[in-house]
């Protein structure tokens, strides 16, 4: 939309959002052996809440490991 593209402008680069994360829905489906569905967002917004409060942990290495351990303590 119109005001999409125009918030993609006006937004800082170094804005985190869900489509930063260094982690796909696809990479969370194969690591987990999980069917695509809501509990694969479920999982991608728990990985973003842990990265806004930890910027750091933004690294694909990092985020599989999150994913595992909350799939442990399902």
């Amino acid at each position: 939309t119109r005001v999409g593209k125009l918030y993609d402008q006006i937004r800082p680069s170094n804005t985190l959002t869900m489509d930063r994360l260094n982690i796909s829905g696809n990479d969370i489906i194969r690591l987990l052996d999980i069917e695509p569905g809501p509990s694969v967002g479920q999982i991608k917004q728990q990985l973003f809440e842990k990265v806004l409060d930890q910027p750091a942990l933004n690294t694909k290495d990092e985020l599989e490991k999150i994913c595992l351990s909350l799939n442990k303590r399902k």
